[in-house]
C-alpha cells in the first residue's frame, strides 16, 4: 500500500512540475502561394526575423494579401499605412496595442483589424518576445510605413486615400 501511494506522489509531483514549466506553444504556419505549401512554424519565424527589437519575416502572398511574422521585442514607433488594412493574430506574448491613442491590452489568441491611414504602434509589456502574425491586404512591401506626426488620431478620417 505504500509502495503505491508513493508512485501516486512521484507521478503527481512529475505532472506538476511539467505543467510549472509548461512549454511556451510554438503554433505551426501552412501557407500556399503559387500552388506551393510552405510550412513553418514561430519559433522558425523568430530566428529568422533576427535579433532587432522590432522584426518583420515575410512569410509570402497572393495577388490580394501578403503574410507576415512581426516580432516586437520592445516598442514599434507609432506610424501609419496608407494603401494597407492590416489584421494582426497575437501569436505569442502579450503587449498594448495603441490605436488613434486608444490603448488595447493583447495577449496571445487576440485578434484586431487596423484600416489603412489609423495611426497604431504595438509595445511589448512582457518578459519575452511578442509574435503576431500579420495579414496585410493589399500585399505589403514594406515600403508604405510612415511615421506618425504628432495628433495622429486625426489621420484615420484619411483611410480612403487611393494610392498613387
Amino acid at each position: 500500500m505504500r509502495r503505491g501511494m508513493g508512485l501516486v506522489a512521484v507521478a503527481t509531483l512529475s505532472l506538476l512540475v511539467g505543467c510549472s514549466s509548461a512549454a511556451i506553444p510554438n503554433p505551426r504556419l501552412s501557407l500556399r502561394y503559387d500552388g506551393d505549401w510552405r510550412a513553418t512554424d514561430v519559433d522558425a519565424e523568430i530566428r529568422r526575423a533576427g535579433s532587432e527589437d522590432v522584426a518583420v519575416a515575410n512569410l509570402g502572398h497572393t495577388a490580394w494579401v501578403s503574410h507576415h511574422v512581426a516580432v516586437v521585442r520592445t516598442s514599434e514607433k507609432p506610424h501609419y499605412h496608407r494603401f494597407h488594412d492590416m489584421t494582426v493574430f497575437v501569436l505569442r506574448g502579450e503587449g498594448v496595442l495603441t490605436v488613434e491613442q486608444k490603448q488595447m491590452p493583447m495577449k496571445m489568441g487576440d485578434v484586431v483589424h487596423v484600416p489603412r491611414g489609423t495611426p497604431h504602434f504595438f509595445r511589448n509589456t512582457g518578459e519575452s518576445p511578442a509574435v503576431a502574425a500579420v495579414v496585410f491586404s493589399p500585399p505589403f512591401d514594406g515600403r508604405d510605413t510612415v511615421a506618425a506626426p504628432e495628433g495622429a488620431d486625426e489621420l484615420s478620417s484619411q483611410s480612403a486615400v487611393s494610392p498613387p
